[in-house]
Formats: structure tokens, C-alpha cells, sequence
């Protein structure tokens, strides 16, 4: 959460206060454009995308993150203007804009400790060795549809019947574990199950947590 804060203050206070120069380099942190064209990439062609994601080399992780900086903040933003929308309070609309994108970046984190192990856990079978930046790749792209979905339903509340979409992620973990993780089908199925339900259920949770511990973000 401070690391999400520091990099609103970072990237968007100096673009208000000093213009254009500051948004050149918030634009090296963020790239709002290319992320929803990767985004939609992944959603219309999955498989396609992931080989073409997992035939990059290089560390990759600068990227990646700035394709999961750029959601994160569209995020933010539709926190804040859902529960204004919604006749929420100044001090509910600001905690729900960091609360959001937090429990999203929290659950990369927590992603990335389960992935790693179950990838160690695996070697011997799978028989390849994935470095952090491909585990990275593969949580970062397979949470992009969830934060999106939730960037929505923050707006639409109404259309929550949509949250069924969120199932797609189930095909998006699929794919990735064969393209970037390299696990062969037989054995995505355990994997699969885990990602996907972290995916979906941890970030509900950590909202969740967060309004229990700060009443006044409800």
C-alpha cells in the first residue's frame, strides 16, 4: 500500500505541478495506451499472445510491471469516481482508490511466493527452470482480466451479473502455464485450480480485511 501511495506522489503530483516534462517520465513508469491494447491482445487471442509474450527474451520485468502500473492506476481512478458516483464520502472515495489497486498489487505478491514454489516444486517433473521475470509475466498477465472486470464493476455496480467473465481467467492461467511456465497439459491442472483461485477470491479478501480494519472506506 505505501509503495502504491509513493507512486501516485511520485508519478502524478509532479505531472500536475510541473507539466509536460514530469508526464514524459510518469509515461516511463505507465503507458496507459499499449497496456489496454495488450490487455485486449490477451483477451481476444490468449494463446496467440502468450507465445508471443514467452518468445521475448531479457529481463522483461520493467515491462511487465508497467503494463500492471498502467491497470492499476485505471483502476484507482475508477474507484474514486464509482464511489463518488455512488454518494460515498471524500474520505471513503480516497481510501477505496488506494484499498483497490493495493489488494490487486498485494495479490502479485502473494502470487508470486505460491507460482515460485510450485514451480520448484516441479522442476523435477516439468523439467525446465522459469526465472522470476517469466513468473512475473505469467501473474501479471493472467490478473490483468480480474483488475479490469473490477475497474468496471467499480463504475457499473449494476452490471454485476458480468462478473462471470472472470471465469475466462481459468483458459488465460491455462495457456500461460504452457507458454511462460512451460508446463506440459497433463500437469496444469493443480496449478491451474490454485492460480485462478487466488486470483479471483485474494483480492475480494484483502478488500475485505481492509474495510474491516478502516470502517470509515465503506
Amino acid at each position: 500500500m505505501y509503495y502504491f501511495c509513493h507512486l501516485l506522489w511520485v508519478g502524478v503530483c509532479p505531472s500536475v505541478i510541473f507539466g509536460h516534462s514530469s508526464i514524459a517520465s510518469f509515461n516511463t513508469i505507465m503507458d496507459f495506451k499499449e497496456s489496454l491494447k495488450r490487455f485486449w491482445m490477451l483477451v481476444s487471442d490468449t494463446s496467440d499472445t502468450w507465445s508471443r509474450l514467452a518468445s521475448q527474451t531479457g529481463n522483461t520485468k520493467a515491462e511487465d510491471f508497467r503494463f500492471l502500473y498502467s491497470l492499476l492506476v485505471i483502476n484507482a481512478v475508477s474507484a474514486l469516481a464509482g464511489y463518488a458516483l455512488n454518494g460515498h464520502t471524500a474520505i471513503s472515495c480516497i481510501l477505496n482508490a488506494i484499498f483497490s489497486p493495493a489488494a490487486f498489487y498485494a495479490t502479485v505478491w502473494i502470487l508470486f511466493l505460491v507460482v515460485k514454489k510450485l514451480n520448484n516444486d516441479g522442476n523435477d517433473e516439468a523439467g525446465s527452470e522459469v526465472t522470476s521475470s517469466g513468473i512475473f509475466r505469467f501473474i501479471i498477465y493472467s490478473s490483468a482480466l480480474n483488475i479490469v472486470l473490477n475497474s468496471f464493476m467499480l463504475i457499473f455496480p449494476g452490471l454485476f451479473f458480468l462478473w462471470i467473465l472472470s471465469l475466462y481467467t481459468i483458459y488465460i492461467v491455462w495457456e500461460g502455464l504452457g507458454s511462460v511456465m512451460l508446463i506440459d497439459d497433463d500437469m496444469r491442472t493443480k496449478p491451474t485450480a490454485i492460480t485462478t483461485s487466488i486470483i479471483i477470491i485474494a483480492p475480494a479478501l484483502i478488500m475485505f480485511l481492509m474495510h474491516f480494519i478502516i470502517p470509515g472506506a465503506k
